[in-house]
Order: C-alpha cells, then sequence, then structure tokens
C-alpha cells in the first residue's frame, strides 16, 4: 500500500476556544508588506491617522517610533485582533481560516469585524459565504463617498486565494 502522508496541520480544525491555534506568520508578512513600514505618523486611505505597519491607537499628527517599536507594534495588534477573533468566532476553525480572521480583524479593526457578513456567515457555518464577504471590504469612505480602491481589492483577494480556500474547500 502506498503510504498516506500526515494532514497539514493547518488545515485540521479546532473547535473553540482555539487555546491551540496560533496565527501564521504569512499574516504578519502580509501586513508589512501591504500596510508599509511608516516611522512618522500618516494618514491612511480612509483619513485616519496611522504610524508603523498601520497602527492606529493613540496616533497624533507628527508622531515618531523605531522601527523596532513598529515591530512590537504590529506583533500586538495582531495578537489583540487575534483575541478578539477567538472570543467572537463559534464554530470549528484551522490555523489557516483562524489567521484569514485575524488579518481582516487586524485590517478592518475589531469592531467592523464584529458586525461583518464575514462573521455572521461563517458562524452560521457558510464558509463559502463567509469567504465571499471578505470581498466586501475593498471600499473605503473619501468625501462622503465609498469607493474600491485597487489596494484592498488586491489584498482581499490575497486572503482569499491563500488563507480562505481552505472555508469553501471543507
Amino acid at each position: 500500500p502506498v503510504p498516506v502522508p500526515p494532514p497539514d496541520p493547518s488545515l485540521l480544525r479546532t473547535a473553540p476556544p482555539f487555546d491551540d491555534l496560533r496565527v501564521l506568520d504569512i499574516v504578519q508578512e502580509r501586513a508589512r508588506k501591504n500596510e508599509g513600514l511608516r516611522l512618522r505618523a500618516y494618514q491612511g486611505i480612509s483619513g485616519t491617522w496611522l504610524i508603523g505597519y498601520g497602527h492606529s491607537t493613540n496616533v497624533r499628527p507628527g508622531m515618531t517610533i523605531t522601527k523596532t517599536r513598529a515591530e512590537e507594534l504590529l506583533r500586538e495588534d495582531i495578537s489583540l485582533a487575534g483575541d478578539y477573533v477567538k472570543s467572537v468566532v463559534k464554530v470549528p476553525l484551522n490555523a489557516a481560516e483562524f489567521s484569514a480572521m485575524v488579518e481582516l480583524a487586524f485590517n478592518i479593526g475589531t469592531t467592523s469585524f464584529g458586525k461583518s457578513t464575514v462573521l455572521r456567515k461563517l458562524n452560521k457555518g457558510d464558509r463559502e459565504g463567509a469567504a465571499n464577504g471578505f470581498l466586501l471590504w475593498t471600499k473605503v469612505r473619501k468625501n462622503g463617498e465609498l469607493v474600491v480602491t485597487p489596494q484592498l481589492a488586491e489584498r482581499r483577494a490575497q486572503e482569499i486565494e491563500s488563507a480562505i480556500a481552505s472555508l469553501s474547500s471543507q
């Protein structure tokens, strides 16, 4: 008989409370790439003041940080997003699914993630609907209007292609 390889651990689902789930390294890598490192405060595409790799808490114009501090903030922000995702998801997840949820929560904020179609569909067991829900997060408000940004459209496509594929395939 042909030996069967062990299953990919990132595809094995864990039930809540998700104590053993960890965010995949790809989340930090993509945050670094997509957000870019800025050591001086700047306004993001939605007008929010940001610093480092998209950190938004207590940022004010003129503020500066070091690269070391930016890395610390990125780890903290992803950890906080991960804790939040663990607190609101009610269905089993694998590491790839969990990481995709964390990446979205990091990018759109935990409040928005908590109200999202992605979370609502996922918790109802509609994994394909949850995956498709990522595509709803490609817009920002500019001058009072919601407009699609190529950066966010590309980001959502990356998330769906790499980590969300397992949502609709199992």
